[in-house]
């Protein structure tokens, strides 16, 4: 596809904006990047394409993995098992990670605007705006919008603890990733043998999922109890 232009007649959108707006971005500076990011990443021909690379990889993983439950029969679902409890995880670290990367990829020269920002606020605006955007998009609709059927599947209890599990792990990821990331998002150079995307993306793809084999093992059994989700749940949230 070609660049994509603003949109227009987008009520849904707009309503969304005006949410963000007044839950997570009251600050005009963290705002302004936030949406810079957003649309960047929505109308960029090429950042939607290693987005959609990323995403794509995250589907076919858990689509893999379901097909392997599938073939097992309807028990593997009726029980939280490791293999069912990394998906989400899989497809939050896929995301955040593709989008990490993006935000190294320059646009162009009209991006530059966010440097004059800095003057008065220091990088901290544009920081804040960055965690935020893979929060809003990488992290809580893929730990939230599984609830239904998880509680469907395993019960309330166990459903909410694994969307609370998945949201504070999420945030842990969050730290990790951009510890240190002082960049301003599309607007900074590449430098050779520093941001090589091929190298760094397969090395934090193949490191997350083995992490995220061995969160979803502990989840599963911290789901065989009460005791074990409130303690799970509160070492979670300390780390």
């Amino acid at each position: 596809q070609s660049e994509a232009g603003p949109a227009r007649n987008a009520p849904i959108r707009r309503s969304v904006e005006r949410v963000l707006n007044f839950v997570l971005l009251r600050n005009t500076r963290t705002r302004a990047v936030f949406w810079f990011i957003a649309r960047t990443v929505e109308r960029n021909r090429r950042h939607r394409m290693l987005l959609a690379i990323a995403a794509a990889i995250g589907i076919a993983w858990a689509g893999q993995t379901l097909a392997q439950a599938i073939g097992a029969g309807w028990s593997a679902f009726r029980q939280p098992g490791p293999a069912l409890l990394a998906v989400p995880l899989e497809l939050a670290c896929l995301l955040v990670i593709g989008l990490r990367a993006l935000y190294a990829m320059p646009v162009d020269l009209a991006a530059n605007w966010s440097f004059r920002i800095t003057e008065r606020g220091g990088i901290a605006p544009i920081r804040r705006a960055s965690v935020r955007f893979l929060w809003t998009v990488a992290i809580l609709p893929v730990a939230w919008l599984p609830l239904p059927v998880c509680w469907l599947l395993w019960g309330g209890p166990r459903a909410l603890f694994h969307c609370l599990f998945l949201t504070v792990t999420g945030a842990a990821l969050l730290e990790v990733l951009m510890r240190n990331f002082d960049k301003l998002p599309f607007a900074c150079s590449i430098l050779p043998g520093k941001n090589n995307l091929r190298v760094t993306f397969a090395i934090y793809v193949l490191m997350f999922t083995f992490f995220c084999s061995f969160v979803a093992v502990l989840e599963e059994g911290m789901l065989k109890s009460p005791t074990g989700m409130v303690v799970g749940l509160a070492l979670a949230s300390s780390v």
